[in-house]
């Protein structure tokens, strides 16, 4: 998903394209088949309008036919007005929703490295939670973290000379 109109639109078009030709050559492959349905197509017309009573029956035919063929291409311009209009649509409603993601490292930068944490060994109820390393080290033996303190500072512990 690019969030883009102007793709959503192309999708939209090859899609209405190749499902109005699938319906296309149905409807055609309909028509020729079964001659039946034009036959009776051309009754009805020559039936209802007395103009065409005029025409020979193959005449006829032939109008009824091209005139089903017309409109099958109308059906299948419909489509692909239709699928690019829905493309187009659903493009521009996805437009804010897409976030691009950088897949190409860049140089300079460091892998990321993965981290694991030491198991956690269970104790009673009543302890607290400690890692597998301290749950028998009583608080005294455990090393201390040296002190934080500004550059120009002096230690605390120590006489200033």
């Amino acid at each position: 998903m690019t969030g883009k109109a102007a793709t959503g639109t192309m999708v939209g078009f090859w899609t209405g394209l190749f499902g109005g030709l699938i319906g296309f050559v149905a409807s055609l492959i309909q028509i020729i088949l079964s001659p039946n349905v034009v036959r009776q197509a051309t009754q009805i017309m020559m039936q209802q309008n007395s103009t065409t009573q005029n025409l020979s029956q193959g005449t006829a035919q032939a109008i009824v036919f091209w005139t089903m063929v017309f409109l099958m291409v109308l059906g299948w311009a419909f489509a692909i007005g239709l699928g690019s209009a829905s493309g187009a649509l659903g493009g521009v409603s996805g437009r804010g929703k897409v976030h691009p993601v950088n897949e190409t490292p860049t140089y300079g930068s460091t892998p990321p490295v993965e981290t694991t944490s030491p198991p956690i060994e269970e104790t009673s109820h009543t302890e607290s939670v400690r890692p597998a390393g301290e749950a028998s080290t009583p608080p005294e033996a455990r090393p201390t973290e040296p002190e934080v303190r500004p550059v120009n500072e002096p230690p605390k512990n120590e006489p200033q000379v």
